[in-house]
């Protein structure tokens, strides 16, 4: 999206084997095995959670723009619709840092990558602190 690319392709729906040897058995974003039985009949991997999460956050806003944090292995990427905004932070270095992003006074709520809500944060008048790690997190205004 900040690149301005149109369309992703994912590679594998589903995993292709069990092998642990073979390789190409296990770049699905669900696994292999199917349960019949069960009402989630597949077992979603960490990249179909994510995936889900970076669609729901971006579902009707569209990026606008990167902000210069002062380091090119952070990554602050807004996302607009109308005067809502939205905020995706991560970072290409390690270890994990803290950078404060110039927000709004106000509360967000983090999302985790995996969907899974990280909390809140209050920003003041120098904007919001988050740690940041590879894994991206999802800011909302509450």
């Amino acid at each position: 999206m900040a690149n301005g690319i149109p369309i992703s392709i994912w590679y594998d729906w589903q995993d292709d084997g069990s092998d642990p040897g073979e390789a190409e058995h296990h770049f699905g974003l669900i696994r292999y095995a199917h349960e019949a039985a069960r009402e989630l009949k597949y077992d979603p991997k960490p990249s179909y959670l994510a995936s889900r999460t970076l669609n729901a956050f971006a579902s009707n806003y569209g990026f606008q723009k990167r902000l210069p944090i002062g380091n090119d292995t952070d990554y602050v990427l807004v996302f607009g619709n109308g005067e809502d905004q939205r905020i995706a932070a991560w970072t290409t270095a390690l270890p994990s840092h803290q950078i404060t992003i110039p927000l709004k006074a106000g509360s967000y709520v983090i999302t985790k990558h995996t969907g899974e809500v990280g909390g809140t944060a209050l920003s003041n008048a120098k904007g919001l602190t988050v740690s940041l790690s590879t894994a991206p997190v999802f800011l909302s205004r509450q």
